[in-house]
């Protein structure tokens, strides 16, 4: 099946429910992020959610800030068991689409990603990472910037 990626209201529980059982299988490697921060999240427009066959198997939760113009994002989780299958890429780019007219910046994920591919599958974040910042950081749960 085609994986679609859909935006997430905060008044679509069982969907919310959804991505929480997928982030909560990662904790060890995301964090701990309770249900009312994925909700914020959604009430705030960032949260998508990669579907396949009305399966939750991915999600990204990002956020706008005012003072930056980079998406900062908190989570991009994918099951394990749906890698490998361009999950993750469809969803960057959802978020690029969405935010291009915002002049945010998401230019950099071909560095984030084979940054993330050279630490293996277990890498959960990246950070510091923008347009010609050269730098990378271990691999620590917690807010990217691409």
């Amino acid at each position: 099946m085609a994986i679609r990626v859909l935006p997430v209201s905060a008044e679509q529980l069982e969907l919310l429910d959804a991505v929480v059982a997928v982030g909560d299988r990662y904790t060890k490697y995301l964090g701990l992020l309770t249900p009312p921060a994925y909700r914020k999240h959604a009430e705030d427009g960032g949260l998508l959610v990669a579907v396949d066959d009305e399966e939750v198997v991915g999600y990204a939760l990002f956020g706008l800030p005012e003072r930056s113009p980079y998406v900062r994002l908190a989570h991009l989780c994918v099951a394990e068991e749906h890698r490998g299958r361009g999950v993750a890429r469809e969803l960057i780019e959802a978020i690029r689409a969405r935010h291009a007219h915002s002049g945010s910046h998401l230019e950099d994920l071909p560095k984030a990603v084979r940054w993330s591919r050279a630490y293996g599958p277990r890498v959960s974040a990246v950070s510091d990472i923008g347009p010609g910042s050269g730098q990378t950081a271990p691999a620590l749960a917690g807010y990217s910037q691409w």
